[in-house]
């Protein structure tokens, strides 16, 4: 979907713009950034804990969790990719991620269009194995998602152990399997741990990061790198 009143958003060079998100429903979301010159981003996701205790007024304590963007391949690149993968039962890697022990886990995956629609709704669906491995590294469990265009999915990976298994998971691969629809996986791992705020309906824990998987660079191997002493510091 469009976010709306940030549909275009003109950047200055050398200063760091912000987008609030705070305007969508509540839910797990991926974003994309489509621009005329090349660009970084991120996100961030904040978790409210409890009172400091050291305070004598109320002051609430936040974690942040910041979110790297990674590049999208250009669209030449990305028809080139799809020709040559083969059969409909074919799969092509898309990452993985070590699960940090003592968190609940969880898994955000999405389909998001590799070239920007002219049209409101993207089409097409992406289908996704996603396979959960124990301490040993061994396969614990599979399952298979089908994803809409431009649509998220969670996914608790303790779900997708085999029935009856007691194996702790460990680590998580993902990858896609059959024609792609000219549609790219994006995804990643939220750990929490900690205590839930205490406010009224927040169940969530109070201490968050979130990891993204290990895949194989998209975007060339080489990049430019130059200093600025503006973007950034946050003057």
């Amino acid at each position: 979907m469009p976010l709306r009143g940030a549909e275009e958003v003109a950047l200055t060079p050398g200063v760091v713009t912000d987008v609030s998100l705070g305007g969508l429903p509540a839910g797990a979301y991926a974003v994309s950034v489509h621009a005329d010159v090349p660009v970084v981003g991120g996100a961030s996701v904040d978790r409210r804990g409890e009172p400091d205790p050291d305070l004598l007024h109320e002051e609430r304590q936040y974690d942040r969790a910041w979110v790297a963007a990674r590049p999208l391949p250009p669209v030449e690149d990305a028809a080139s990719a799809d020709e040559s993968a083969g059969s409909a039962d074919d799969a092509s890697p898309a990452g993985q991620v070590a699960l940090v022990p003592g968190t609940s886990s969880a898994l955000t995956l999405a389909a998001v269009p590799a070239a920007r629609a002219d049209e409101d709704e993207p089409t097409g669906s992406l289908e996704l194995l996603v396979r959960v491995h124990d301490e040993s590294g061994a396969e614990a469990g599979t399952t298979t998602l089908t994803l809409r265009a431009g649509t998220t999915q969670t996914l608790d990976p303790a779900t997708v152990r085999a029935e009856g298994s007691e194996a702790v998971p460990a680590a998580v691969t993902v990858d896609v399997v059959g024609e792609d629809d000219g549609l790219l996986p994006v995804w990643s791992l939220t750990a929490s741990a900690g205590t839930p705020s205490g406010d009224e309906g927040d169940g969530a824990p109070s201490l968050v990061s979130v990891l993204l998987p290990v895949t194989e660079a998209p975007a060339a191997h080489e990049v430019a790198v130059r200093a600025s002493d503006t973007a950034g510091l946050g003057r």
